[in-house]
């Protein structure tokens, strides 16, 4: 939760910034695209919601304005099919076993789920994976240290990674 504080201080700093910056009026326009493609006006754009098609023919629209030649197969839009699944949270409970111990895990603040393979419920191992990075330029593996620590045969465990620093 503290982490999302601070995103949400900093996000809102940077656009106070831009604001108050001085902008050029190219940076200014180019803003105002921001600031309308990140509105609360279009929810996020998920794919394939109605505020998702209201930000792509805003984008079309400017790349007419610009002159950009159409390269889609309709206009400047390519079809593609997506297969989406959404978690039923009212039907969806996660927990920890820990002996014979039951940890509730909220789903949101404390954990976000992401859909590979078959739904339904389960029970397996969890190995923990770091970041989930691999740097070969930095020479760092978080897949490789997790062996080294312990098994990280993948296949039918969870693999648990971590997407912060932690609070601060």
């Amino acid at each position: 939760m503290m982490n999302r504080t601070i995103a949400m201080i900093s996000l809102a700093a940077c656009m106070g910034w831009a604001a108050s910056s001085g902008l050029t009026p190219e940076g200014q326009r180019w803003w105002k695209h921001v600031e309308y493609l990140a509105s609360d006006q279009l929810e996020g754009r998920g794919t394939g919601t109605a505020e998702y098609q209201k930000a792509a023919e805003y984008v079309a629209s400017r790349f007419h304005d610009a002159g950009l030649k159409q390269a889609g197969t309709q206009d400047y839009f390519q079809p593609v099919r997506f297969d989406v699944t959404r978690l039923d949270e009212t039907r969806s409970a996660m927990a920890l076993l820990d002996g014979g111990t039951r940890i509730p895990i909220a789903i949101g603040p404390d954990a976000i789920l992401g859909k590979r393979g078959k739904t339904g419920s389960f029970e397996a191992e969890a190995v923990f994976a770091g970041y989930g990075l691999t740097i070969p330029e930095a020479s760092y593996d978080d897949f490789s240290r997790a062996r080294r620590r312990r098994s990280l045969d993948r296949s039918n465990r969870i693999t648990n990674r971590s997407s912060s620093a932690g609070d601060f």
